[in-house]
């Protein structure tokens, strides 16, 4: 262990607020004693507030008054930051190596031993992750901080089309078990968001771009996704037992078009696009806890989806 993670070390048994003897760190360091006494007089003439106390109940604290760097966490914090790291590794983070070390100086220098114990577990969804993709992952987020266009050949839902795009990455976003890249598509001349799995190239170019002002960072990917006011829209009443009720209306989409509801009764404000070509494939999936009340013919098109799967497994 380098000299300055050792110095880490010892400032991080300091911060629990305990008195930490010379003889604990040297045992848990696993360094000579007179070493641990070096590493002490190093930190105090860095600036660091370290109180020494003799006796049976000495040994070295901060003063009360220290202001803890961010670098410091108490075990509530410690214990956050490791289960953080579980659904990161769900989630295919591509700086997934380095928060594994991080994890590891947290287990290995926590006070509180439950802190290194998982109480937590997060059943994976991810598929097996590819180096391509967690390479273009970190390439792209480089790219965003850099600030640095990119060429990409993206291949389009449904689609086999293969288009070339210049694009300049603004953010990373992951939803639903996938990563998208939110850009500015030179293209279209318009902010798009592109799935990463259907990046079938990527190219750095050596152009760079500037931040647009009026781009909204927190939410500009699910206002992509959420109803729009101004679009033509439609009223939809479902009935159903309660459960399926509070399900639909919990919905990521639904939610936000809901206008009433109550134990068995449901009414939405939807897009007159979104209602036709996409609810009736979502209210199959509820098989005969749902009903639909109006529009009657969002019944006509629940059937015809059903019959195009019964053919498809004829």
């Amino acid at each position: 262990m380098a000299k300055s993670d050792h110095l880490l070390a010892i400032l991080w048994m300091l911060q629990s607020g305990k008195k930490v003897t010379a003889q604990y760190i040297s045992k848990q360091l696993e360094m000579n004693i007179r070493t641990v006494y070096r590493y002490i007089d190093t930190l105090s003439a860095s600036g660091v507030p370290i109180v020494a106390e003799a006796g049976h109940h000495g040994g070295y604290s901060l003063l009360p008054q220290f202001i803890e760097a961010p670098l410091f966490f108490d075990a509530e914090e410690q214990q956050s930051l490791y289960h953080a790291a579980l659904f990161a590794e769900e989630a295919g983070y591509y700086g997934n190596a380095a928060l594994n070390r991080a994890v590891s100086k947290i287990k290995q220098h926590a006070l509180d031993p439950s802190t290194s114990v998982p109480i937590l577990d997060v059943i994976s969804y991810q598929p097996v992750r590819s180096l391509e993709a967690e390479t273009l992952l970190r390439e792209i987020d480089q790219a965003i901080r850099s600030r640095t266009t990119i060429h990409i050949q993206y291949c389009r839902a449904n689609n086999e089309d293969i288009q070339s795009r210049h694009i300049n990455p603004l953010k990373l976003t992951y939803w639903k078990h996938a990563w998208y890249v939110t850009a500015f598509c030179q293209l279209r001349g318009a902010t798009r968001h592109f799935k990463i799995n259907r990046i079938k190239s990527f190219e750095l170019l050596l152009k760079q771009f500037d931040f647009p002002d009026d781009f909204d960072v927190q939410s500009s990917f699910m206002n992509s996704l959420l109803p729009k006011q101004k679009e033509q829209q439609d009223e939809l009443i479902l009935t159903g037992d309660t459960s399926t009720i509070d399900s639909i209306c919990q919905h990521w989409y639904f939610k936000y078009c809901l206008v009433e509801q109550d134990r068995n009764r449901a009414v939405f404000k939807i897009e007159t696009s979104v209602l036709n070509e996409q609810v009736p494939s979502l209210l199959i999936a509820y098989g005969t806890s749902i009903r639909v009340v109006s529009p009657v013919e969002i019944k006509s098109k629940i059937i015809d989806r059903l019959n195009e799967l019964i053919a498809s497994h004829q």
